[in-house]
């Protein structure tokens, strides 16, 4: 703490001789100005006296007047007065220099006692800085805010969970169906009465595979029944379609070209197919002969009315009027085999899900 008083006190000396230097240098500014109107004025004296050289044009040259020497007149105290036009003449011009050293000195005097003032002030500043002492606030303690108490939390109310749709669990018929044969692309048995067609369906990776082998996979002539390999059991396809070869001695679909006759289909109108997950009854609305090329075989259709369209030329191609209305809501069941009198052409008999 001390040397720090010390360091401000040496620090104050040395301002305060540099305050001094400042105002000696002022002092001896002062001076020099005022020596140097005192040589102005020892000038201007002199000018006084002497004629201009310079005469302007038409100048006349006026006739010198006789110095008359005046008598010298002593005054009172014994000191000799100057003639009244000679006094006259120096009397301004010593007002004049009178009021430009008035000028000069002002600016120096006030900045003289700037100066000294300001030396001053600081010097008090720093005595009572050294001398009062830093006043440090004791600051209260900070009062702990109250803990709030935590609420209960209610018990969440439980969400009603939907239950899940049913699973797609192979029935156990058809399981021990695919162990007998060693066949794993059974998914369905297809049965109508008075026509000899009771048989399991089998799906494979495409439609030829079946065209030519049989429940067992081993090759045979006359093929076996299977699904469209697009359609999927377990969706909801507009159209599933089965093949099958029309054999002679009753085999296979041979037994479809008896719905040419009207009577035999108003008595057996209904067709059972039962897939790997449920059982399904059809109800028959239409027979016909179609060309190959003709689109009865799209398991589904673009749109609600292309599937719609469809329907009714499905219908309007049929051979009997059954009187089942058929709209875009229905799926329906399409079985196909050869007429046997063209190889372009096919028996086809259709059923719609009974609702």
């Amino acid at each position: 703490m001390s040397s720090g008083r010390d360091s401000k006190k040496q620090n104050k000396k040395q301002q305060g001789a540099a305050m001094f230097t400042t105002v000696n240098e002022l002092v001896e500014t002062t001076k020099q100005q005022t020596q140097a109107i005192d040589n102005l004025k020892s000038r201007v004296e002199k000018l006084e006296g002497v004629e201009p050289t310079e005469k302007p044009s038409g100048f006349v040259q006026p006739k010198p007047i006789p110095y008359v020497p005046q008598k010298k007149r002593k005054s009172h105290r014994g000191i000799h007065l100057q003639s009244t036009r000679k006094r006259r003449r120096r009397k301004p011009m010593l007002a004049y220099l009178a009021v430009v050293l008035l000028i000069c000195l002002i600016p120096l005097g006030f900045g003289g006692y700037y100066l000294i003032n300001t030396y001053i002030l600081q010097n008090i500043e720093l005595d009572i800085v050294e001398e009062v002492p830093v006043f440090q606030p004791v600051l209260p303690s900070p009062t702990p805010s109250p803990v709030p108490t935590p609420s209960p939390t209610p018990a969440p109310v439980p969400t009603p969970v939907e239950p899940p749709p049913p699973a797609f669990v192979p029935r156990d018929e058809f399981l021990a169906w695919r162990e007998e044969f060693n066949n794993d692309d059974i998914i369905g048995h297809l049965r109508i009465e008075g026509t000899g067609i009771d048989y399991l369906v089998v799906q494979g990776r495409d439609n030829d595979f079946y065209l030519y082998h049989d429940i067992h996979r081993e090759p045979s002539r006359a093929g076996w029944i299977f699904l469209d390999y697009e359609v999927d059991i377990r969706g909801d396809d507009h159209n599933m379609v089965i093949y099958g070869h029309n054999m002679a001695e009753n085999i296979m679909f041979h037994g479809i070209r008896h719905f040419q006759n009207y009577n035999f289909l108003r008595a057996h109108p209904i067709i059972s197919f039962r897939t790997l997950y449920a059982d399904y009854e059809w109800e028959i609305f239409a027979f016909y002969v179609a060309h190959i090329d003709f689109p009865y075989t799209l398991v589904n259709y673009p749109n609600t009315a292309t599937w719609a369209h469809w329907l009714d030329n499905f219908v309007y191609e049929s051979i009997h009027d059954t009187g089942i209305n058929v709209t875009a809501h229905d799926r329906i069941l399409t079985l196909s085999t050869c007429s046997g009198a063209n190889d372009d052409e096919r028996f086809v008999l259709q059923a719609r899900l009974i609702r």
